[in-house]
């Protein structure tokens, strides 16, 4: 068997480093000490009524967990991104700004509380020809949905019921949601750097985070790691080995980051070029990657538990072929790739570029005449990742489009790619 039931470990004695699939995979959570909290309102006074109302709404509305906390600052975590330097520098200096908004109430002056809700997306089955091209997060769309989605239009419901209690909220601001909701009481650490909220849920969760101008009861903090004390299954189990350690992972050569960050002018020593080490180890992966995620005992229930089908991601699933996405026909995108893949790619070419990276890594003839087709592109970009993955068919008559292309091609990006491609036996 793959997986086996966990047991309960004694928290490790370096803080755990969760991250969030959104954002980079980055810094360690609080100490294990937990603040103070203020003391608990008796049962009659009107904050713990309040609070009772807010956690029945929003258990109501389709959350599977709600915890409440303090608006103190994160400062251990400002600190360690601090620390980590170049590392993270393209999420540190971007538009985030991760550090400055770890001081909450400077950044939120009404800041007195924040409520941390855990939704659980995996409630139907995830179809296997889609898990092997993306994170199951994206298949649920569920993730920092827009309002027009039903997972978009729960929070705008929380939002306008705090708004009818007259209390005021913000989620605009990107604030450390994982360690919010450790600090809430509603989520644990994993050495895959994933929250878990449970064996029941495990780590396939969405955290909503809402700062309010309210003081309201708060949850006692779960900051420990309940991953089994000599479990590095997740570590064995990622591709590029972006995950070297327990609690610590390097984002740049993460599956996710090489899909969606590789985009031309993002910056901070970002290219659009997928590092051609790396490419060979993305498998068919064009958006996202939960190795980590299969291989945790700790989800073990929820990946072996039997789920109804969701019905959009068995029509999806017929159409969202590589070849479609190395190709991307008139209207496919909007139909087929932005309902599932809409939180960080806007523009078509990266999913093309990611499409023939997965099909250089199938080495299947099969794409030969797709490749070929694309060979011709407008976008340097894609005829750069095209190249290579005609090398990988290692084929005679892969060799010749490659060759004949080298003689014709005149961007030197991809008659290097092009000349690479042709070494490779």
């Amino acid at each position: 068997m793959l997986f086996t039931t966990p047991t309960t470990p004694t928290a490790p004695t370096t803080p755990p480093t969760p991250t969030t699939p959104l954002t980079p995979t980055i810094a360690a959570p609080p100490p294990p000490t937990a603040p103070t909290a203020p003391a608990a309102a008796t049962p009659t006074t009107p904050t713990t009524t309040l609070t009772r109302q807010i956690k029945d709404y929003a258990l109501e509305i389709g959350y599977s967990k709600v915890g409440i906390t303090t608006a103190d600052d994160f400062t251990q975590f400002a600190d360690i991104l601090t620390a980590r330097g170049d590392a993270y520098d393209f999420w540190t200096h971007g538009p985030l700004k991760p550090i400055e908004n770890a001081r909450i109430r400077t950044v939120q002056p009404f800041a007195r509380s924040i409520i941390a809700l855990v939704y659980d997306f995996a409630c139907t089955s995830f179809p296997p020809e889609l898990c092997a091209l993306m994170g199951r997060v994206y298949q649920s769309r569920s993730y920092f949905s827009p309002p027009t989605n039903i997972n978009g239009a729960r929070l705008e419901l929380m939002k306008q019921f705090l708004a009818d209690k007259n209390v005021r909220s913000d989620n605009n601001l990107w604030i450390p949601q994982r360690w919010v909701a450790a600090r809430a009481g509603v989520t644990t650490f994993g050495k895959n750097c994933c929250s878990y909220a449970g064996d029941d849920i495990g780590s396939f969760i969405v955290i909503n985070t809402l700062i309010v101008d309210a003081e309201l009861d708060y949850d006692t903090p779960t900051y420990e790691s309940l991953c089994p004390a000599n479990c590095h299954r997740c570590i064995d189990a990622c591709p590029t080995k972006a995950l070297y350690a327990p609690y610590t992972i390097d984002p740049r050569r993460c599956v996710g980051f090489l899909n969606w960050m590789t985009v031309p002018g993002r910056g901070f020593g970002i290219t659009e070029k997928i590092p051609l080490d790396l490419r060979p180890l993305m498998a068919q992966r064009i958006h996202g990657c939960d190795a980590c995620q299969e291989a945790c005992p700790r989800n073990h229930k929820k990946l072996t538990t039997p789920l109804p089908l969701d019905s959009f991601l068995e029509e999806v699933k017929v159409d969202l072929t590589l070849e479609n996405l190395l190709h991307m026909p008139a209207g496919f995108y909007e139909t087929r790739v932005r309902p599932v893949m809409y939180n960080y790619i806007r523009d078509h070419r990266i999913f093309q570029c990611n499409a023939a990276v997965a099909i250089g890594n199938t080495h299947d003839p099969y794409y030969l005449p797709h490749l070929a087709q694309e060979l011709g592109n407008s976008s340097k970009m894609i005829r750069a990742h095209v190249a290579w993955a005609l090398g990988q068919l290692q084929s005679g008559e892969a060799n010749a489009l490659l060759q004949k292309h080298l003689l014709a091609e005149k961007d030197e990006w991809v008659r290097e790619e092009t000349a690479l491609a042709l070494e490779v036996r």
